[in-house]
């Protein structure tokens, strides 16, 4: 589902709040947000952010339900057997799942400023934190090639707006888009990069899943969403965007060339240092007609980004138990960040081969503490979980 077409559906539902009064994009849209999502209550479409004439949209998957209707599936728990059957798909049809339209079906190019006429600042980027070392795209689905296999890879990281034509990428140095970047790096050449704000809502959270190797997100959405994603061909760089964004920003990032990025507000509730980050030089901003900017709060829990996680859990479990025999469930609480602690369900007897293989899995296996319990015990219940662990643990 396009994303004004998930806006329409949620003003419909009564699931999606108008602010027509200004609301700054410094410090005040996030604050906004940040108590709505922490209450559990609608997205928010702030129609005046500042003096900027695009809208941002905030807590857009912040409900169970938002996020299974972003999905196209009525529960999350019915993920997990739509990713099993994704697995089992052949190369040539998870290839099918993408398809090449031409420019002039790409929404995405109704509004073109390329060259130096191509400006950040046009865009309402929110400054969430006052010790944020800057305004960051917090939605973004950001699209590399590998230089030598061509393989392509769409990942949620936060980039920090620097000026009107650059950017920093703060992606993590185990993630596909550092892996790109060090490859081209390699070559001595630089890496092309697009910047999709506002893509299909299945696209946005395939983003964000950590896939197996020999999967891609671009494909993972378009099975979620029932149909093929579209994509264009870059304006200016060799990367395909997907056609029907709100927003794209196009760039290169220079053998090299590093600034840093950050400070950054982040889940622990104190501010991620500054890190070294490689630069996006803007090549284009190309957009639709009246778009809107999608943003979210990073914060301490309960953010909507928990929504995200919960999805993920769902959509792997299967996998897991298929992979991982005595599995039984699996739940990742918000309290330990999403990559610290995860709780896990075995069949009696095995527990221990069931933690040792999960110690050593994708995504799991860059967690601090697995604790592995019993099946009669309630994952979901903190004081049978701490009861246990008070109990049992040497």
């Amino acid at each position: 589902m396009e994303l004004r077409d998930f806006l329409s559906a949620l003003e419909v539902e009564g699931e999606l709040v108008r602010i027509p009064d200004r609301v700054s994009p410094r410090l005040e849209i996030g604050e906004v947000t940040r108590r709505v999502a922490a209450a559990g209550g609608p997205a928010l479409l702030f129609e005046r952010p500042g003096d900027f004439d695009i809208p941002v949209a905030t807590n857009l998957f912040g409900t169970a339900r938002r996020m299974a209707a972003a999905l196209g599936v009525s529960d999350l728990g019915d993920l997990g057997d739509r990713f099993l059957r994704f697995l089992d798909l052949d190369p040539a049809a998870r290839r099918s799942l993408v398809t090449e339209v031409d420019e002039a079906a790409a929404p995405c190019r109704e509004v073109v400023r390329d060259g130096r006429a191509a400006d950040l600042g046009e865009l309402p980027v929110p400054l969430a934190w006052p010790g944020d070392g800057g305004p960051f795209l917090t939605l973004p689905v950001v699209l590399t090639r590998h230089p030598e296999t061509g393989e392509v890879n769409a990942g949620m990281y936060r980039v920090q707006v620097f000026d009107a034509r650059t950017a920093g990428l703060g992606c993590h140095p185990a993630s596909g888009a550092a892996a790109h970047v060090r490859a081209a790096e390699a070559g001595g050449r630089p890496l092309d990069v697009a910047v999709a704000l506002g893509p299909a809502t299945a696209l946005t959270y395939a983003a964000t899943v950590p896939l197996p190797p020999g999967l891609d997100e671009l494909s993972l959405a378009g099975f979620l969403q029932g149909a093929p994603v579209a994509v264009v061909p870059g304006r200016t760089v060799d990367v395909a965007v997907p056609a029907g964004a709100e927003i794209v920003v196009e760039g290169r990032i220079q053998p090299g060339e590093r600034r840093p990025v950050g400070p950054a507000g982040n889940h622990t509730g104190r501010y991620a240092p500054a890190v070294s980050a490689p630069v996006i030089r803007v090549t284009a901003v190309t957009r639709r007609d009246r778009a809107v900017l999608p943003a979210t709060q990073v914060g301490p829990p309960p953010q909507e980004d928990r929504w995200f996680v919960r999805a993920t859990e769902r959509l792997f479990l299967p996998w897991w138990r298929r992979r991982y025999p005595g599995l039984l469930d699996v739940h990742l609480p918000e309290e330990g960040l999403f990559g610290h602690i995860a709780l896990v369900r075995v069949a009696r007897g095995h527990g221990r081969d069931v933690l040792r293989s999960l110690f050593s899995a994708p995504f799991l296996g860059g967690f601090k503490l697995i604790a592995a319990f019993d099946e009669e015990v309630d994952l979901r219940d903190p004081s049978q979980v701490l009861w246990r662990l008070g109990a049992d643990l040497d």
